[in-house]
């Protein structure tokens, strides 16, 4: 189980597991499969975690690195130290 639904919004629900270390997760919507009042997803906390589903949907913490569906620009062609000449 990953949690409790604690909140619905319109593009996802918000899980929350633990009293201690809490987990809070931000599930979207097309991730649920609702079954007789029971929402199941079918990865593992850990897949949620590598997903990025511990950010709210339009936020990511400054200095983190994005989730692995966002896609990361390349870096600056020429920097020093890659083979460029000086």
């Amino acid at each position: 189980s990953l949690g409790r639904v604690t909140a619905v919004h319109p593009g996802y629900v918000v899980v929350e597991r633990g009293r201690l270390f809490r987990t809070v997760l931000y599930i979207p919507r097309e991730a649920l499969a609702v079954e007789r009042n029971r929402a199941r997803v079918g990865i593992t906390r850990e897949e949620a975690l590598e997903l990025g589903w511990q950010w709210e949907p339009g936020t990511i913490p400054y200095g983190t690195e994005p989730p692995p569906h966002v896609p990361v620009p390349p870096p600056p062609a020429g920097l020093p130290g890659e083979g460029a000449q000086s």
